[in-house]
């Protein structure tokens, strides 16, 4: 725990010592997301390493154990499973890769490791996280009750876990085993439910939910565009100094921190026209095939985007040069990118001009540059047969005062920063997916859950965007993930059970869901003395009910060893297809039907009340066969009987007096409450 705040008495010691404390991961909101050195993240990283280099921000440990037993496809292929089924050395969360520039926000700068930890673990379905005795447990929820451990020293009930203790955080797993989470309540045991007793609920019931997932934004295919690396001369790797720059006049400046970001600084300025710019560049080559074929740059139906963010000083904006060389017959074109985005072929000099883009105001015919950064975004039309992409960031557009060019001083400069170039597919939308799962005719009221990193298909170009996961590969070439399997399943199988079914993580995410929100699972709470060995992770069973639960509140007086503890039971994890399971509640005394009132909502179901005693004894004595009188009543409105009479008697009548006694008048008495006779039986 990290003390957030502590408090003590100025007098003799001893004395009482009052402290607040936290597990530690709020103090991420504030913490952007970078390498141990605190320089930016580059290039693929799995998750646990990414996990790692989170919880190593908390200042508490960077050791975590993990339970997530969904594998990919490529560690379900023949040669990578143990007697046919999941090597349960491997961990998916160090076989899986996100690419890095994922977590940069749209400015350029890092996002904080508390908003990164919640995207990591929302994209793998019931993974969340707590610290047990100075460790971090990643456990996937559906898994704690048991049933996922194919390790032959693992049982129905355990789950099998990896221990991440290298003090390498990009390392595997140090070791892996199977653990039981599993508690049992007895009223003789470690863990007791006290006097007060459970409680035992129903959640509210869904007829359809949805989840959504996003793709994310697209990669860059600008290399170095963050300047990242530089090369002996301070210049950013992969970027050429031309026309007249030198190290004195380009070069790298910041420290890559979110306030002070890497940026290629050029002194001096320039006309517009791109013969005579001083520039920096840097190129695109397309000819490689495998980058053809896994990016599709090659043909036309691509729309690119340059973005990027610069700040100047003495200078008017940026100005910034875009040439594609495009294959044409047996030779090459080149293409000149013009305002707005279009392209002239085989331009001349006057068409050959830099993108220009103004930062700065006019104050009495004398302009000044405007404080602050800028936004650059330079959309391209598509182009057909592109082989390479030549784009130059050049000097800053001269300022004018008076009717002159201002050359100083101060010396006019400007400065560019997180470069990037966007590829799209034109007339092709998928910005992301859904999965639903619904009654008959019955429709989801929201979005029950959205997630960005995921599987993304073929048709969403995934190797261009920033949403997509990745699996190290049977050669540990990544290649995207496509579906995540049970560690028992048979891939193999020409008529897959159940357990053998490949799904998405959306759809393994929105079965989740459902189970939790359609089945209407029970919600146990109940005050215990006793411990939870391994904290909100325990899988509590109650004694008397035939269910699991899992805690999601949890409260403790500490001298008594007291616990008040609430959770969900975690529903079992059956084949969703049959809907027809959905028309039942699933509580500790098994299921009941489920009905609907008139709008559709489901009525909450009536539990058999316990008898009151004159009913317990008029039970007993049908059962042994005595016959009771029972009386006759024929129910004419709702809380009220008629009187019927044998022919011939008397109705009696009442007498109604006046204030002198004397009698007024009489009446028939038409209706008369009923009357509850139970206490006669």
């Amino acid at each position: 725990m990290v003390p957030s705040d502590l408090r003590e008495p100025y007098g003799p010691k001893p004395y009482p010592v009052d402290i607040s404390a936290m597990c530690g991961l709020a103090t991420l909101k504030t913490r952007p997301l970078l390498e141990t050195d605190g320089k930016r993240l580059q290039g693929n990283y799995s998750v646990s390493h990414l996990l790692r280099l989170i919880l190593f921000q908390t200042g508490i440990s960077s050791q975590i154990v993990t339970g997530m037993n969904l594998y990919e496809t490529s560690d379900m292929a023949a040669g990578q499973t143990i007697d046919g089924l999941a090597n349960p050395a491997r961990d998916s969360l160090y076989q899986t890769l996100i690419n890095a520039e994922f977590f940069l926000n749209s400015d350029g700068t890092a996002m904080n490791c508390y908003e990164a930890l919640g995207k990591i673990l929302h994209a793998f379905p019931g993974l969340r996280i707590t610290q047990l005795e100075g460790i971090w447990w990643i456990i996937r929820t559906p898994e704690a009750s048991g049933s996922w451990d194919v390790w032959p020293s693992g049982t129905d009930t355990s789950i099998h876990i990896r221990r991440y203790t290298n003090s390498s955080l990009s390392a595997p797993p140090s070791s892996h085993e199977s653990i039981d989470l599993n508690v049992f309540t007895d009223h003789l045991g470690e863990l007791r439910v006290i006097n007060e007793g459970p409680e035992t609920v129903l959640q509210e019931l869904k007829n359809a939910i949805r989840v959504e997932q996003s793709f994310g934004n697209y990669r860059s295919k600008l290399p170095n565009g963050n300047f990242l690396t530089v090369d002996e001369t301070n210049l950013p790797i992969n970027w050429t100094r031309a026309l007249g720059l030198t190290q004195s006049t380009a070069y790298r400046v910041g420290t890559g921190a979110d306030t002070d970001l890497f940026r290629l600084h050029i002194d001096g300025f320039a006309g517009p026209y791109l013969a005579t710019m001083p520039v920096v560049t840097t190129r695109i080559d397309y000819r490689t095939p495998s980058d053809q074929a896994k990016s599709a740059e090659y043909t036309k139906s691509l729309k690119r985007t340059l973005k990027g963010t610069f700040w100047n000083s003495g200078t008017a904006g940026a100005q910034i040069g875009v040439i594609a060389v495009c294959e044409s017959g047996d030779a090459t074109a080149l293409y000149a990118l013009q305002e707005g985005g279009s392209w002239v072929r085989n331009p001349t000099n006057e068409q050959s001009q830099a993108i220009n883009i103004r930062h700065a105001y006019t104050l009495d015919n004398v302009e000044y540059s405007t404080p602050g950064p800028c936004e650059i975004n330079i959309p391209m039309d598509g182009l057909d047969r592109v082989v390479e992409i030549r784009i130059g960031l050049g000097a800053g557009r001269a300022l004018v005062r008076n009717g002159s060019v201002f050359t100083g001083p101060p010396t006019p400069w400007i400065e560019y920063a997180n470069m990037r170039m966007e590829v799209a597919t034109e007339g092709l939308n998928l910005d992301g997916t859904q999965r639903t799962i619904a009654k008959p005719g019955k429709v989801p009221d929201g979005t029950a859950q959205s997630v960005v990193l995921g599987d993304v298909p073929d048709g969403a170009t995934p190797y261009s965007r920033l949403g997509t996961l990745f699996t190290r590969g049977i050669s540990d070439t990544p290649v995207t993930t496509t579906r995540w399997y049970r560690p028992d399943a048979d891939i193999t199988a020409t008529t897959p059970a159940p357990k053998d079914k490949g799904e998405t993580l959306l759809t393994w995410l929105a079965e989740l869901v459902a189970y939790q929100s359609m089945f209407g699972t029970s919600l146990w709470d109940g005050p215990l003395v006793g411990r939870f060995p391994y904290g909100p992770h325990t899988a509590v069973n109650v004694e008397g009910l035939s269910a699991t639960y899992t805690l999601t509140r949890w409260s403790w007086k500490l001298r008594e060893a007291e616990q008040k503890a609430r959770g969900p039971r975690i529903m079992p994890t059956a084949d969703l297809s049959s809907l027809d399971k959905l028309n039942q509640w699933q509580t500790p005394d098994g299921v009941i039907p489920m009905n609907e009132g008139d709008d559709g909502n489901p009525i909450e179901p009536v539990f058999n009340q316990p008898l009151t005693p004159h009913q317990q004894f008029l039970k007993n004595a049908i059962l042994a066969g005595i016959k009771l009188p029972k009386p006759q009543l024929s129910p004419i409105v709702p809380g009220h009987l008629q009187l019927t009479l044998p022919a011939g008697q008397r109705v009696p009548t009442l007498t109604v007096l006046g204030n002198n006694g004397f009698p007024l008048g009489t009446f028939l008495p038409g209706f008369r409450k009923a009357i509850d006779l139970n206490h006669l039986l």
